[in-house]
């Protein structure tokens, strides 16, 4: 008895639930309550967004406060001990904050190894950005994938063709080293011009391919293929002319989980191209699999400027479509429900995995596996709390997708529906007069209700996210699409035919290929509806328009309003901060654009860009206004509009006062036709000894300049230019020569340049008869000058130099382009003053600012190697 009074004992509630007695009770709190259970945040009702934010910390921290691992380390274990002596003297909130200390200190850990830490064997250490050849030993990783060239693309301006790719990822094992071969460690990017049968991941090759590691930002406002290397490990770029240059040496294993997935992936691209046209092939590809690099760049374009790129990506749209048709089986109750939610959580892992566990895919995949799990234990997830699971996976994965836009735009499209979401709901009216009206209307009217009620729900969508992402759009691309917002109603229903049907040749290319075909062939209907409407409305005028863009802290003050908003209850508030972010972006674009306008005033600067073997220089004139010297480069001249491009955005620029073109040679006008596109063009100078119709590529610029109604004026003698601009911008115009000896490059029409008593040249191609006609000039010192036709020998430089005395002396060129320059002046150690060479192909662009009477001359690229760059 007397243990009986000593036991603890049960109470019952006015509900009849039993309680614990006061003893137990207080047994109960310091047992568990003193654990983690009385931490607040985990205690929380959202505990993974406290997590996901402690996550976040640690990597930013680690990103731009480089610090090294054993501080990492040493914070991670006075956390976790703080964490103990914290929970022994009670203190949970406390202990709480060094939980999710510790937590930022293995985040930032993990960040530190997958951005800095490399093997000392790393083969990208060992290059440049100069290819190289080199015999290599690799292991393949990745299903090899099909690129398009632009040698099927039906245009005029690229200089020269490309054929079809293919390219894959492979695991670089060993070097030769003259007769040996030694170690060697990394990831590269193989690629190979022609096609590359029989060729599987795990296979190992050997290889006889130019090597190179991926190029820095060679300009101002230009991403980092670099970086965007660094973030997957993948620091070499290998190039086999030939698939004759690859020879199998050892087939791969084909019973391991992650070949037996690989393998999965190419036989499914392989069904797609098999069963659909070769038209859509591709296409399919890209929405089904996330093969983008299959496509024309035409293609990927019109998806960019219509807002309706996201569908090329492996995105929520396609797991969630999966996912909603699996829950539509689940309900025949085939299985029984708990069965059915399993099977669609294994189902929509493997998906995943197909497509390559991009960040959306993880993102949509963890939201459904979440949905399932709760119906399977009876509990609901919160929308937010599963959102933030899903990242601190990708982060786990792969921290560096914090910084990746496609990742950002992912989830910040996911969250502004959530948010929204409940105030959608909200507006819906349940009034149970109208539910009962609308059911006994006819089934047609019931059909054009459900049809109008889902698209007004994707209209309003469409309009939230477009809302949230617009400024990391603006940053990121530089276009704002409006034409997207009904695009997006219009699309999904041949977007989500075609992934149906597209899952349907998947499925049953396997075991039915008759009714494979049934499917494929309303695959290929509902793919050719899709590109032919995107196509149409990349072409409808003021659907998109292109934008310098706002700034990083406007973007970042932007969200930081918005988070902030989520954590306020009162309307009002919330509205006020919303309203708030949209006024600090514009505001932050406003004082930028102006500061900068007043900071241009009264100078002169000279870009001139790295473009590759081409010109492209741009002119700040002293009263603002911005004016180019050529606009071209070899090869494919996408790639050299948004060089230029980025660069005048950076600067903040949105119109082009004036294009003056040397000459007719394609490295120097191709760039024009796609400037036309995101910029206003005043005038364009040329001289009369440019033909308009003498080839394709200049028929089709002329053809882009009449359509964008750009005025063409011909110089028939050498003037100044712009007379009231605070500078002297002369036109030193040829003679008009019949001589059939006469080339474009001799005629090309040179530019002097004098402010402040600073003098700039630019020559263009000037070589052979054109350059003695000019070096017959008066001799007059130039302090900086462009070397002629991109530093030839042609181009006499000795004799330029004599003639021109200059400081220093900019090659517009590639980085395999000519040196002669170089070693001329170092030749003739005699020349007074002894000129800098600046090289952009290695030194990237090169800055000439011309400033109270001075001359200051910059580079932007930095001198430091590689190692020294990621360590």
């Amino acid at each position: 008895m007397g243990g009986a009074r000593n036991s603890p004992k049960l109470h019952s509630s006015s509900k009849g639930i039993p309680q614990l007695s006061d003893a137990r009770k207080s047994f109960t709190e310091r047992g568990v309550k003193s654990e983690l259970g009385r931490t607040s945040w985990l205690a929380s009702p959202q505990p993974f967004v406290i997590l996901l934010l402690a996550v976040c910390a640690g990597i930013l921290i680690d990103r731009y406060c480089h610090l090294p691992p054993k501080m990492w380390g040493t914070g991670t274990a006075v956390a976790w001990l703080a964490w103990l002596l914290l929970i022994r003297h009670g203190f949970a909130m406390a202990a709480g904050w060094s939980i999710l200390l510790s937590v930022a200190c293995i985040s930032g850990m993990w960040h530190h190894h997958c951005w800095h830490d490399y093997s000392p064997k790393e083969l990208a250490f060992s290059l440049d950005e100069e290819p190289r050849p080199a015999c290599l030993r690799v292991r393949i990783l990745d299903t090899p994938l099909r690129c398009v060239g632009t040698g099927r693309h039906d245009r005029a301006l690229p200089t020269y063709l490309l054929p079809d790719e293919i390219r894959l990822r492979v695991q670089i094992l060993s070097v030769r080293n003259g007769q040996r071969w030694q170690p060697a460690d990394g990831r590269a990017l193989l690629t190979v011009q022609g096609d590359l049968l029989d060729a599987y991941p795990g296979d190992d090759y050997q290889v006889f391919a130019r090597a190179r590691r991926p190029s820095a930002p060679s300009n101002p406002g230009e991403p980092s293929g670099l970086e965007y290397a660094r973030s997957d490990r993948n620091l070499t770029r290998l190039t086999a002319v030939y698939p004759s240059c690859l020879m199998r040496i050892n087939r791969g294993s084909t019973m391991t989980v992650a070949a037996i997935i690989r393998r999965m992936r190419a036989e499914c691209n392989g069904l797609l191209w098999r069963h659909l046209s070769p038209e859509r092939s591709g296409l399919a590809g890209a929405v089904l699999l996330g093969t983008r690099e299959q496509l024309q760049s035409e293609q990927i374009d019109a998806f960019l400027v219509t807002g309706t790129i996201h569908l090329l990506a492996i995105s929520g749209l396609h797991v969630a479509i999966l996912g909603a048709v699996m829950f539509r089986v689940a309900r025949l109750q085939i299985f029984s429900r708990r069965k059915a939610y399993v099977v669609i959580i294994l189902m929509t892992m493997l998906y995943a995995a197909l497509t390559m566990a991009r960040a959306p895919v993880v993102r949509a995949s963890v939201l459904i596996c979440v949905v399932c799990l709760g119906w399977i234990i009876r509990r609901q997830a919160s929308a937010f709390n599963s959102l933030s699971l899903a990242a601190i996976l990708v982060l786990a994965f792969n921290p560096c997708q914090l910084f990746q836009t496609g990742a950002q735009l992912s989830f910040l499209a996911v969250g502004a529906l959530a948010a929204f979401a409940p105030r959608w709901h909200g507006f819906a009216s349940d009034d149970p007069v109208r539910r009962l009206v609308r059911r006994s209307a006819g089934v047609f009217s019931r059909t054009w209700r459900l049809v109008a009620h889902r698209s007004g729900e994707l209209f309003l969508a469409s309009c939230v996210v477009t809302a949230v992402t617009l400024p990391l759009v603006m940053y990121r691309w530089h276009i704002v699409s409006p034409i997207a917002l009904l695009l997006n109603v219009v699309l999904w229903i041949p977007m989500a035919t075609a992934l149906l049907t597209g899952f349907g040749v998947l499925l049953f290319g396997w075991l039915l290929p008759p009714l494979a075909a049934a499917c494929s062939r309303m695959c290929d209907v509902s793919l050719w509806i899709l590109d032919t409407t995107v196509q149409q409305a990349a072409q409808v005028p003021l659907g998109h328009w292109w934008v310098t863009g706002p700034t990083v802290g406007g973007i970042t003050g932007f969200y930081s309003l918005l988070a902030i908003q989520l954590l306020l209850r009162p309307p009002r508030m919330r509205i006020a901060l919303i309203v708030l972010a949209g006024v600090w972006l514009i505001a932050d674009s406003v004082i930028t654009d102006r500061r900068l306008t007043d900071n241009r005033q009264g100078k002169l600067t000279a870009t001139f860009l790295a473009v590759g073997h081409g010109t492209c220089v741009a002119l700040e004139l002293p009263d603002g206004s911005v004016v180019l010297y050529d606009a071209g480069a070899m090869g494919d001249p996408q790639f050299t509009v948004q060089r230029i491009a980025r660069f005048l955005w950076h600067r903040r620029i949105s119109n082009i006062k004036a294009i003056v073109l040397s000459h007719a040679d394609a490295d120097h006008y191709n760039a024009i036709p796609g400037l036309l596109e995101r910029f206003p063009v005043g005038t364009v100078y040329t001289t009369r000894h440019l033909d308009w119709s003498c080839n394709d590529s200049l028929r089709s610029v002329a053809a882009a300049l009449r359509e964008h109604h750009v005025e063409i004026n011909v110089l028939e003698r050498s003037s100044n230019l712009f007379p009231e601009c605070g500078a002297t911008v002369q036109a030193i115009v040829p003679p008009p020569i019949h001589d059939w000896e006469e080339t474009d490059n001799s005629l090309s029409l040179v530019v002097a340049i004098t402010c402040q008593d600073q003098r700039i040249l630019l020559p263009g191609d000037l070589e052979g008869a054109g350059l003695d006609r000019l070096l017959k000039h008066p001799t007059t010192p130039y302090h900086l000058i462009m070397a002629p036709h991109h530093g030839s020998t042609r181009s006499d430089p000795f004799r330029v130099i004599q003639w021109s005395r200059p400081q220093h002396v900019v090659i517009s060129g590639d980085a395999s382009s000519h040196d002669e320059w170089i070693d001329i002046i170092a030749s003739h150690s005699g020349l007074q003053p002894t000129p800098s060479i600046l090289h952009t192909g290695r030194h990237g662009a090169v800055s000439a600012v011309v400033d109270s009477g001075r001359l200051h001359v910059n580079t932007f690229r930095p001198a430091e190697d590689l190692p020294a760059q990621i360590h």
